[in-house]
């Protein structure tokens, strides 16, 4: 289940919350340790099997790939156990993206012929 910061805030004991206070007014370096670490253990535990046949990872195998995409601050992570997984996933990301271009083209194009005005037919992401 997952929890607010608010809600763990509410189970932490008072003498360790006037720790966090210290810490926190002092530059924060405790608490950064910590949440760091808790981060990297979170990350290890998506890359134990692969996203696209869920074979387990050898993390010292060099058959290995891991793509990081998306937004800056929304990055994901997806590993794979070898290269045709990776060319799998990544097709299917491709249609996907097109699917939703052309979706996306098709709704303007409905909606400026109701209306009686031309939508241009080229989309943002196309303009360099």
């Amino acid at each position: 289940m997952k929890k607010r910061f608010t809600e763990v805030v509410e189970m932490i004991d008072f003498n360790e919350l006037v720790n966090m206070k210290r810490d926190i007014d002092k530059g924060g370096m405790e608490i950064n340790q910590v949440l760091t670490q808790k981060i990297k253990e979170e990350l290890k535990k998506h890359n134990v099997y692969c996203s696209i046949c869920n074979a387990k990872i050898d993390p010292y195998s060099t058959s290995n790939f891991t793509l990081i995409f998306g937004p800056e601050d929304l990055k994901k992570k997806a590993t794979f156990c070898a290269l045709d997984c990776m060319e799998y996933f990544l097709k299917n990301l491709k249609d996907l993206r097109r699917d939703w271009k052309n979706a996306k083209k098709e709704k303007n194009k409905t909606a400026g012929s109701a209306s009686g005005m031309h939508e241009p037919d080229f989309d943002s992401d196309d303009i360099d």
